[in-house]
């Protein structure tokens, strides 16, 4: 889409989860298994758009031929996510996916240093409202989220009051442990989720 020019989009052929870690925002990093974006940036005329929206010219393994100069595509920034995010016409699978990238950009920071503060002011705050209240809460571990963001944002008894249930799904219960106890702690920060802990929402 916009400038029609051809780009290559790199695959995954097989992977896995081994050495992957879970962060309490949902976020799971796996040196094996990398995420490939949905949403795109143009190298060229900058335009954002989904993958899916794309036309499929050639699929490629080994012999590149013409396009062996084609280039990738370039991965949004938090700003990127958040215009998509408010798009005219978005639909609510996109909107999440947006929305929940864009909170994972903005707690990259602690990630790589968990001796910063992030203060939740102004387009990351109304984003993450906006998110919580697209959240479908029958979904166990999307509730989590939900309380997730209650915590990060500092409402601790919010996020305490949605976790004051007993959880069923596979890995949901000691995920829910660990946020509401970083709750009772009055503990904002994203936080990297222990072994027994972990599940991806």
């Amino acid at each position: 889409p916009g400038c029609k020019q051809g780009l290559r989009e790199i695959t995954i052929g097989s992977g896995n989860s081994f050495g992957a870690k879970w962060w309490t925002d949902g976020k799971m990093d796996a040196p094996m298994l990398p995420m490939l974006p949905a949403l795109v940036k143009c190298p060229d005329c900058r335009r954002l758009f989904w993958m899916a929206d794309a036309k499929k010219l050639s699929e490629l393994w080994f012999d590149e031929g013409k396009w062996a100069n084609a280039k990738s595509p370039v991965d949004p920034v938090e700003d990127d996510y958040l215009a998509a995010a408010k798009a005219k016409g978005v639909s609510r699978t996109h909107q999440l996916y947006a929305r929940k990238r864009a909170w994972w950009l903005a707690n990259d920071a602690i990630r790589e240093r968990p001796d910063r503060s992030l203060t939740w002011s102004g387009a990351r705050r109304e984003n993450l409202e906006k998110l919580s209240a697209l959240i479908n809460e029958q979904e166990e571990c999307e509730l989590i989220l939900k309380a997730e963001i209650a915590r990060e944002l500092g409402q601790f008894e919010a996020c305490a009051k949605l976790l004051a249930r007993s959880f069923k799904e596979k890995g949901c219960e000691s995920y829910a442990a660990f946020v509401r106890g970083l709750a009772r702690e009055k503990k904002p920060k994203v936080e990297l989720l222990p072994a027994a802990g972990k599940k991806s929402p």
